[in-house]
């Protein structure tokens, strides 16, 4: 730990006097130091009012307070744990669920985000092993929405033949439900019922075919990454020399712009595209270099795509995405 010079704690109490005190963010980057770093110094120094909250420590537990420990609230915001549970209670109306289930995991309010607009409450509930009351409830507070564009639609119920369950068994961890629907001349959503049916969610590998076969070559490459690491609240796919974070994007999960140019057609790649930038937004806060390849640049474009992961692997390039650099030739989802 990087002792704290006189000139900073003069910088610090200085500017707690000032009328505008600066943010904690602020503060922090002026200093060169982690924002609860500033944080708990200044209540060491008792130069801020423990009982008013800034908007840094609102919004953290806004983001926090259902998926994190009492141990990590309790450390990153240095106030009692009636103090936090008066504060998320009281003015931001926010419920901790530690009953039934036990508390929420970064897992939980990942598959909450990811299937809510497509599954039953009482399916998810199920899935999460939680009542459907508390699946609601979570749900709200994360301003998640069924998507009733389709969700609660009743549409004609075609029965599906032996040979389309054959098709949709075979590749639906390969294609984008878009791609099976098209093949199937089926809805997007007659799709996600039948794969939410067969159980096709829970089965689905953690390490998909993009990530296996892109291992396969990055291991050529490099043999210092880590697979599936958790940064933060974050999983990042690999990260190399812990310091270069690669995420693999799927055209449909992670709704490429390039195929989908009206963006997010349902809630799954409008909470994907957020989770993203906020992913991408804290990579960079913490100094990781990023590098993002899509799905169909991997299978139609490698060649370029490796020049450019060796070039940020070996210093001479900051940032890369795919996306940006490589257009299609045709908009048509590989």
């Amino acid at each position: 730990m990087k002792k704290w010079t006189n000139e900073e704690i003069n910088y610090l109490k200085t500017c707690y006097l000032q009328e505008n005190t600066p943010t904690i963010k602020e503060m922090a980057r002026h200093l060169n130091r982690g924002e609860s770093a500033v944080r708990n110094k200044a209540y060491e120094l008792k130069i801020t009012n423990q009982n008013s909250w800034t908007q840094e420590e609102l919004q953290y537990l806004r983001d926090n307070y259902e998926s994190s420990s009492w141990e990590e609230l309790l450390k990153n915001l240095n106030r009692t744990k009636a103090t936090i549970i008066a504060t998320a209670n009281k003015k931001l109306k926010l419920k901790r669920h530690d009953v039934q289930g036990g508390m929420w995991r970064d897992e939980d309010n990942e598959f909450l985000e990811e299937h809510y607009s497509i599954m039953a409450n009482e399916d998810i509930a199920k899935k999460l092993n939680r009542p459907v009351h508390q699946i609601v409830a979570v749900a709200n507070n994360r301003k998640l929405r069924k998507d009733n564009s389709s969700f609660h639609r009743k549409e004609t119920r075609k029965e599906w033949t032996i040979e389309e369950e054959a098709f949709l068994l075979r590749n639906f961890a390969a294609l984008p439900v878009k791609e099976i629907a098209k093949n199937l001349k089926r809805t997007e959503n007659s799709v996600f019922r039948k794969m939410q049916r067969h159980g096709l969610f829970d089965v689905a590998p953690k390490t998909s075919q993009l990530e296996q076969g892109f291992e396969a070559e990055l291991s050529q490459i490099t043999t210092k990454y880590k697979p599936q690491v958790k940064v933060w609240k974050y999983k990042i796919d690999f990260v190399v020399e812990s310091n270069v974070a690669i995420e693999l994007n799927g055209t449909y999960w992670h709704c490429d712009s390039r195929f989908y140019e009206g963006g997010p057609i349902n809630e799954v790649q409008r909470t994907a595209r957020i989770r993203d930038a906020r992913k991408l937004e804290y990579l960079k806060s913490k100094n990781y270099k990023t590098i993002i390849i899509w799905e169909y640049d991997f299978y139609n474009n490698w060649e370029n795509v490796k020049k450019n992961l060796v070039a940020v692997l070996q210093g001479n390039l900051e940032n890369y995405d795919s996306a940006k650099t490589v257009k299609p030739e045709t908009a048509t989802p590989c």
